[in-house]
């Protein structure tokens, strides 16, 4: 089972009795899920949601650096942030 996730490839892999994801990015990158889930459907569930957050948390990584390197906040509340970012997207 797959799924196109705005041009980003979702495929659900067995795995004995459970499902794992995988992302095939358009440049050939893959990525693949750390937890079984109990149906294929929720394997690709998941892996849009993976996606979301990764991309969610690249983007205010970005902004948070350019704040930082135009002096807009100081290095530590660059960190706090992050840090609450890191919380919030789980992002590992």
């Amino acid at each position: 089972m797959s799924t196109d996730y705005f041009g980003i490839r979702i495929l659900s892999i067995p795995l004995g009795d459970r499902w794992q994801w995988q992302i095939t990015f358009p440049f050939g990158v893959v990525f693949n899920s750390q937890t079984a889930f109990a149906t294929a459907e929720q394997a690709l569930e998941q892996g849009r949601q993976w996606i979301s957050a990764e991309t969610a948390f690249q983007a205010l990584n970005h902004c948070l650096s350019e704040f930082t390197h135009k002096g807009a906040i100081h290095q530590r509340e660059y960190c706090d942030l992050l840090q609450s970012l890191v919380q919030i997207t789980q992002h590992h």
